[in-house]
Formats: C-alpha cells, sequence, structure tokens
C-alpha cells in the first residue's frame, strides 16, 4: 500500500480592515468620507517563494494603496487589490477581496453594509 501524499492549503486572512475614504458614484460619496470594511483571504501551498512570506501587513498596505488611488468603484478597487498582491506574493494560488460599505445612504431604508466580493484563482 503506497501512501498518499497530502497536500495542505495555507491561508492568510486579513479580516475587517477598517478604512474611511471618499468612494462612490454619487457627489455626496465624493465629499464625505464613507467608512469601509474589506477582508482579503490569499491561499497558496507554499507560503513562503523564496523572497517573500505571505505577510499580514502586506496585504493591509495594498489594500491602502488601492484605496487612495482615486478610483470611484468598489469592484475596481477590489480588482486592484487583488492584481497587485499576485504581482508582489507571486506564490498565491487564490486571492479573495470582500469590500463593504458600512450605513450607506440610500434614500428611505436603513442598510447595513453593501459592497462586494470579488476571487481569482491562479
Amino acid at each position: 500500500m503506497s501512501e498518499q501524499i497530502k497536500h495542505y492549503q495555507y491561508c492568510v486572512n486579513a479580516k475587517n480592515i477598517q478604512l474611511f475614504s471618499c468612494v462612490g458614484l454619487y457627489d455626496s460619496e465624493k465629499i464625505i468620507d464613507n467608512e469601509f470594511l474589506i477582508n482579503v483571504q490569499v491561499c497558496s501551498e507554499n507560503p513562503y517563494d523564496g523572497q517573500q512570506f505571505m505577510d499580514y501587513s502586506l496585504i493591509v498596505d495594498e489594500v491602502k494603496m488601492a484605496f487612495n488611488q482615486g478610483e470611484m468603484v468598489l469592484e475596481t478597487i477590489a480588482q486592484i487589490i487583488i492584481k497587485n498582491l499576485k504581482i508582489k506574493l507571486s506564490q498565491a494560488q487564490f486571492i479573495e477581496v470582500e469590500i463593504s460599505k458600512c450605513n450607506p445612504a440610500i434614500l428611505h431604508n436603513k442598510v447595513g453594509q453593501l459592497g462586494v466580493k470579488l476571487n481569482q484563482q491562479f
């Protein structure tokens, strides 16, 4: 009986990264800071590529940088985060980004969060 090799997936999670930013399509959103919560998961079979570990602080830094690029659409910001993390963390095989806008101003409605979730497998 041959022994089967087990493959493990290593995931780094950065959850509830809180940022305030003027992101949105409507004029008021471009003037007034909105609160955002961002969750990022980066997975790989190998957390170290010989040069770079899958580092929490790198993930947080990339999220902050993506929000400072002047984009107005959450989907685009999530795509930027995924693209930049894949460049910095070449060993990443799966990246998921979830961005939620807290307490969005929706006329005559009370909504806790609205947002997007994007993921990409490499």
